[in-house]
Order: C-alpha cells, then sequence, then structure tokens
C-alpha cells in the first residue's frame, strides 16, 4: 500500500531560491528519500501562483507512533 502526501508550501515573495537551495541541500530532499518507506518526492511550482511551491511524496510505509498506557493509569 502507497501513501501519496501533498504538500502546498507558500514562499515569501522573492525568497523561491532560497527554498529550493534549501530544498536541494543535504538536510532537505535527499534525507527525505533517505527515511525508510519515501519512495519518491516531485517538486514543482504553482503555474497560477509562481510563490506557492507543491511537493507530491510517496510512502510506501507509514510509522506510527504509539503510546502504550502505562501500567500505574
Amino acid at each position: 500500500m502507497s501513501l501519496m502526501v501533498w504538500i502546498k508550501v507558500h514562499i515569501k515573495e522573492g525568497k523561491m531560491d532560497e527554498y529550493i537551495n534549501l530544498h536541494n541541500s543535504p538536510n532537505g530532499r535527499a534525507y527525505t528519500l533517505s527515511q525508510e518507506g519515501c519512495n519518491s518526492i516531485i517538486r514543482s511550482i504553482d503555474t497560477e501562483n509562481k510563490n506557492v511551491l507543491l511537493l507530491t511524496e510517496e510512502w510506501s510505509s507509514i510509522c506510527l507512533l504509539y503510546t502504550s498506557p502505562s501500567p500505574r493509569d
């Protein structure tokens, strides 16, 4: 089973290049792709608003954080 995640990022006027550089850095796209279950990330710019970046991620596994109740509860 795959999970698709769509992220809409509103970038301040004049900051798109800075954001793209961050996304291209080792702590950006490459880091996310290195996470277990991440199959792909597609980045595009909204055609109607050049200050909106659209990210589409495909994940093949989901890690859910679950905290069990304490035996004292």
